[in-house]
């Protein structure tokens, strides 16, 4: 009896330990909360670009004027009951339920809708989308919302800010039962006052190469303006057949794009200094978009940090102002113009005001020296 009672305590501080780590991990898995702080919703950078002195008769390429992009941009819409998207096949949507709060905080990268960031001074979306019991959805594993809703938001901030363009960049794009084709005409469907993302484009892709279009050329007699990219995952570029396959550059031979795929600090640091310097030592991306993909992330061999960063929101909002004051941030945006993040809105450190102000002084020089 006295050897059974030797037993007891191990026994219970053992079952005590493992219950608080099973309860401690099944928050982890299971918790939907962010823990991030608002961001900016005041809309003080509307006029991010037409309010930079002399930038349209210095004419910047496109490719040389520095932006704000917005990374995963229309994943704001996603809640933790929201469906799967239908593209994920792979063995994380399998286990979805089981880790169904984690994979929520790591698949929400804007805490705000697109009306919100126009505002706010993105200027380059990045843009997934699937079709999905007929409708076009955006998504970042799990559905946010309805393509056509962000489209609206768009036509409304171009109606109403002339000399404002954006980059659209669209990418994995889920089809299901549709194509190409058939997206690219769904895109001229959803219009404000008669017009569509296609009559905010004035350029003719197959005529002018990116590396060649001028801010003139996009904000044509001082309206706004897009410029459409398309990553061809299912066909060739060349071979597909829309009419409207005009209006888009080839996101495969005109961005220059680096994932940085990573949650540890010091080596997004050493993984962008080193693209800069690549990029700094060749001239063979000179006429694409460069982009600075500086966002946070993570890969299998990071997982267990990934655990305990939290969320993507919260990742961002703690690094993204370590980004902007590192030494080498105007060489970066010299090589890689579009600065692209995890909630673009974010104010904590005064981020989003900081980054808008340094674009507008990048951009005041490049016009001043063009």
């Amino acid at each position: 009896m006295l050897q059974l009672r030797k037993w007891v305590k191990p026994l219970v501080i053992t079952l005590v330990v493992l219950a608080v780590l099973i309860a401690c991990f099944t928050f982890i898995f299971q918790a939907p909360y962010t823990f991030h702080e608002s961001g900016a919703t005041d809309g003080n950078f509307s006029r991010v670009i037409s309010s930079v002195e002399n930038i349209s008769a210095a004419n910047p390429k496109i490719n040389e004027i520095a932006v704000l992009g917005s990374h995963d941009a229309l994943s704001d819409a996603i809640e933790p009951s929201s469906e799967i998207d239908p593209a994920e096949q792979g063995a994380l949507a399998k286990i979805a339920p089981l880790v169904a709060g984690m994979q929520y905080r790591y698949s929400v990268a804007q805490d705000a809708n697109l009306a919100v960031q126009l505002k706010c001074g993105v200027r380059y979306v990045d843009i997934r989308a699937s079709y999905y019991q007929g409708e076009w959805w955006t998504k970042h594993f799990f559905l946010s919302g309805k393509l056509s809703g962000y489209i609206m938001q768009l036509l409304e901030f171009l109606a109403d800010n002339p000399g404002e363009f954006v980059i659209l960049d669209f990418q994995h794009i889920f089809f299901g039962e549709k194509s190409i084709e058939a997206f690219m005409a769904y895109l001229d469907t959803v219009t404000l006052d008669g017009k569509s993302i296609y009559d905010y484009v004035y350029y003719d892709a197959d005529v002018k190469p990116f590396g060649e279009l001028r801010y003139n050329d996009v904000c044509q007699d001082g309206k706004s303006g897009l410029v459409l990219f398309y990553f061809s995952e299912d066909k060739p570029f060349d071979e597909v057949t829309s009419p409207y396959l005009e209006n888009f550059y080839s996101r495969e031979t005109n961005v220059r794009s680096l994932w940085h795929n990573t949650t540890n600090e010091s080596s997004i640091i050493r993984q962008i200094n080193e693209e800069a310097a690549y990029l700094n030592s060749t001239d063979r991306y000179d006429d694409c978009l460069r982009i600075n993909q500086a966002q946070q992330s993570f890969a299998a061999s990071s997982i267990f940090s990934a655990l305990f960063k939290w969320s993507l929101l919260k990742i961002a909002e703690d690094y993204n102002v370590k980004l902007i004051e590192n030494e080498n941030f105007s060489e970066w945006l010299s090589v890689m113009p579009v600065f692209m993040v995890d909630f673009s809105t974010s104010t904590k450190g005064n981020f989003n005001t900081r980054v808008n102000n340094l674009m507008i002084k990048y951009n005041t020089a490049l016009c001043a020296n063009g």
